[in-house]
């Protein structure tokens, strides 16, 4: 990360230091995605992972060399960034902007606020659906916890085998075993009616990964419901316009997306946190490898802005989310976002997010009986 550190304390209601760093823009994400269409051939475009990262780099070195004679340094020292993040978000898995996945739209009054609306996104597309999936974990199957795996348990059922032992089922015979068997929810099954539907499982996109598959890696196409495409800067609007119609610097979608992008940038797998009252959690490998080791939240930094009791993080707020993670075994980061000047309007869509700072604070649960 570049940029000058600066120790100075800023108003954030949490009683640390801050210190401020850079966040990167497009040089670690685009600069990747540019590389692969001109060296496309170096990486497999199978589902495989990567098993040996250093030929790639070896390949890339030699690469690099040939382009830029004479800037051997700086590319060095770039590689050498690079390698030392979770290199199986680029270059173990496929990730080609020459792809153009297919996700539609979906406008609707909000019930919750009365004004606004609510948007989502679907993917409908099979085969999006699986490279999506298989090319960094995006979306989510709404039949499933994460990954949509109704269509293979279902064939299962059919069949009645037990070839494979998916992760509701292991789920389902927990919770069997925990609460016993529940005979009288089983007979409301023949009072469900059955309909015909094209694809039962869609996955729907959060807002950040929409704006990150269309802007940052451009392998998104959204269409509305009549199958015009909708195009960047409108799906921009129609995203941070369904929260707030005053687009500055410290909207919440851009202050989201900026972290996202962050997180993203260094090959974590970035998923929701609701679960856990958090706004992230993160994967080295995805959620079908192993748990996720950390949770982050975010606090907006407004220098320009006097601190807000009532909108400080609290320490009762920060205990609490400490107790959370350390039950589910995950280490609690603080992301600040620093916001630039709100007082002018960012350009639409956002493709370099460098305006924005990010300060990393990592944080753990104070045990007395086993630190003192």
């Amino acid at each position: 990360m570049n940029g000058k550190k600066s120790t100075r304390k800023i108003e954030t209601g949490f009683p640390l230091p801050v210190i401020k760093t850079n966040l990167p823009g497009t040089s670690i994400v685009n600069w990747t995605t540019r590389f692969l269409t001109v060296y496309g051939n170096l990486f497999d475009s199978k589902e495989t992972v990567t098993s040996d990262p250093n030929r790639i780099f070896m390949k890339l070195r030699l690469g690099l060399r040939f382009m830029f004679c004479g800037l051997d340094i700086v590319w060095e020292r770039l590689l050498k960034q690079i390698v030392l993040l979770p290199y199986r978000m680029f270059f173990g898995y496929r990730i080609s902007i020459n792809k153009n996945c297919t996700a539609i739209i979906s406008e609707f009054p909000s019930i919750e606020t009365g004004c606004g609306t609510n948007i989502q996104i679907w993917c409908y597309n099979q085969e999006t659906i699986r490279f999506l999936w298989i090319n960094g974990n995006f979306g989510k199957g709404i039949l499933s916890r994460s990954q949509p795996t109704w269509e293979g348990r279902y064939k299962k059922h059919l069949e009645n085998t037990d070839s494979e032992l998916y992760v509701e089922e292991i789920t389902l015979e927990r919770r069997a075993k925990k609460y016993g068997s529940k005979s009288a929810l089983s007979k409301n099954y023949s009072l469900v009616t059955s309909t015909e539907a094209s694809y039962m499982e869609p996955i729907r996109l959060t807002l950040c990964e929409t704006l990150f598959l269309s802007t940052a890696l451009g392998c998104l196409v959204v269409v509305d419901e009549k199958n015009n495409k909708v195009e960047l800067c409108d799906l921009w609007k129609k995203i941070l316009f369904s929260t707030n119609k005053l687009i500055t610097w410290d909207h919440d979608i851009l202050v989201e997306y900026a972290a996202y992008y962050y997180y993203r940038s260094r090959g974590w797998v970035v998923r929701p946190g609701l679960k856990f009252a958090l706004d992230f959690i993160l994967y080295k490998d995805g959620p079908q490898s192993n748990h996720s080791q950390f949770g982050v939240k975010i606090i907006k930094v407004s220098e320009g802005i006097k601190s807000n009791r009532e909108t400080d993080f609290e320490l009762r707020l920060l205990h609490s989310l400490n107790r959370i993670c350390s039950q589910v075994k995950k280490t609690l980061i603080i992301c600040y976002v620093h916001v630039p000047d709100c007082g002018t309007v960012p350009n639409l869509p956002l493709i370099d997010v460098s305006n924005y700072k990010i300060t990393e604070i990592r944080t753990s649960r104070f045990n007395p009986d086993q630190n003192r």
